[in-house]
This record gives structure tokens, C-alpha cells and sequence, in this order.
């Protein structure tokens, strides 16, 4: 005796998506935004990079002016931030309220810049200050050999 044929159902087939639907087209103009908002926003990135690079550099002297006793100290750390201020505006801070603050205590040691930035967005034309404040600590204890 034979068994009857079992049929079996065809698997579905689903049309293949265009090459070009919603998705794709969200995708691109995600993609658009953000290479422009790179594009605003990169120089305002490096001058922070550059002026934290440059606090990094001074922060060995602040450190070591901390380490004084009083009197020098203190003069020693308002020559630091006057030439500081000169560092900055030469590698391209150019807001006019420029400030730079000096934190020394007993633990700690840190520099800070406060400015704005200006982005410039092209295609709309428009210019956006953005307040940057980039900042280089580091511990204020002794090292002793």
C-alpha cells in the first residue's frame, strides 16, 4: 500500500526593495548632516584641542611655582597667566573676554581657559557662539626620589 503525497507549500516570495526607498534616503540624509555639522563644527574642535594642549604645556610650570614658598609663588603664577593669555591669542583665540583661572591648592593644581568660539554654519548663513572652557589638572603633591 502506498502513503499519500504530502504537498508541500511553495516558500513566500517578498519582493526585493528598490534600490532607492525611505530608508535609504533617511540613511543618506543622516549621513549629509553629519558631514556638515563635522564641517561647522572642526575648527572650533581643533582651537580647543590646541588651547588644551597649550595648558598641558604650562601646567609643569604652574606646578612647580606651586611648590615655592609665598611670595614667589605668587608672582610667579600671575607671570604664568599673563603669558598664557599671550600663548593663547597666538594660536587663534580671538574672543576679546578671554580668561584664564588658576586653581592651586594643597591636592590639587589646574588650568583653565574660558572663551567663545564662533561656528559658522555655510549654507544657512548663520554664526553660533559657543562658550569653550578646556581645562589641565594634575596633583599638586611633592615627588619625592
Amino acid at each position: 500500500m502506498q502513503l499519500p503525497r504530502i504537498q508541500r507549500r511553495k516558500a513566500t516570495d517578498y519582493k526585493k526593495p528598490a534600490r532607492f526607498n525611505t530608508v535609504s534616503v533617511m540613511l543618506l540624509m543622516f549621513a549629509g548632516l553629519l558631514v556638515y555639522l563635522g564641517y561647522a563644527f572642526w575648527p572650533a574642535i581643533v582651537l580647543r584641542s590646541r588651547v588644551r594642549s597649550e595648558l598641558h604645556d604650562v601646567l609643569l610650570q604652574v606646578w612647580r611655582a606651586n611648590l615655592r614658598p609665598e611670595p614667589g609663588a605668587t608672582r610667579e603664577l600671575a607671570r604664568l597667566k599673563k603669558e598664557m593669555v599671550v600663548r593663547l591669542r597666538k594660536i587663534g583665540v580671538t574672543d576679546k573676554k578671554l580668561e584664564v583661572t588658576m586653581e592651586r591648592n594643597a591636592k590639587r593644581v589646574g588650568l583653565q581657559a574660558n572663551f567663545i568660539v564662533n561656528v559658522h554654519f555655510p549654507l544657512i548663513n548663520k554664526v553660533e557662539p559657543i562658550a569653550v572652557s578646556p581645562r589641565a589638572t594634575t596633583d599638586a603633591a611633592r615627588v619625592d626620589w
